[in-house]
């Protein structure tokens, strides 16, 4: 599996990144898209009253044609070949709804728009509590075999050399592990996964066994910013 960053590299990103973000809890119908000047051309933005204007990331556009309900190819086209028609649509439904919506801001881009029921895991309180534990152990006794944190996902994957045993036939041995999963845009559960890696498997074939998994949904938010 490609190794991805270091650990430092990741906690030094994690750091940087729960630095970087904000979130805000606002009304819907208080929200407005724009078209702002980019070295690219014109791009659709988001227009926060607290915040002012932020560049929408393609995960977020998908976010807002579904809650819009505009269909994603619909929603691509005018964006690609008519993106007044695009700002005309996006805006009427937004004023049409005075649900409130969780945006997800990281360095100034509308990362994530969510319903305000979101539970927020963070990358980096799900990366402190994991290496924390770890760092509890013997050094010896885990191992980080790959580890990377984008725009969708924060990944962890950790194996316990000591932890082995001979399984299915004799000469088969398996290494036991574990894989942290995050999304804080909306993408996934967060989800602790525990593995049997069979080590003489040239294509790194894993057995999983579910530990633990929650995801993001619950009651309204009451924490972060509000500008309704």
């Amino acid at each position: 599996m490609k190794q991805g960053r270091t650990l430092p590299e990741l906690a030094g990103e994690l750091a940087r990144q729960n630095g970087a973000k904000v979130d805000t809890i606002t009304r819907q119908d208080v929200l407005e898209m724009r078209l702002e000047e980019a070295t690219t051309g014109n791009v659709p933005a988001l227009y926060i009253p607290a915040h002012g204007v932020s560049p929408i990331r393609p995960i977020a556009h998908g976010q807002i044609a579904s809650r819009l309900g505009i269909p994603k190819r619909y929603y691509d086209l005018m964006m690609a070949d008519q993106p007044e028609l695009l700002l005309h649509n996006v805006n009427t439904w937004f004023r049409s709804n005075s649900q409130r919506r969780m945006v997800r801001l990281l360095d100034g881009n509308a990362r994530a728009f969510l319903s305000d029921s979101c539970q927020r895991i963070e990358n980096f309180d799900v990366a402190e509590v994991a290496l924390g534990v770890l760092g509890e152990m013997a050094t010896d006794e885990w191992r980080v075999v790959s580890c990377e944190v984008t725009e969708q996902r924060l990944y962890i994957k950790v194996v316990f050399p000591k932890i082995q045993a001979e399984v299915r036939r004799v000469g088969d041995v398996v290494q036991s592990g574990v894989i942290i999963r995050n999304s804080e845009i909306g993408l996934g559960a967060f989800d602790v996964t525990g593995f049997a890696e069979v080590l003489a498997c040239t294509n790194g074939m894993v057995i999983p066994d579910p530990v633990f998994r929650r995801a993001p949904i619950g009651g309204r938010n009451g924490g972060g910013e509000d500008d309704s």
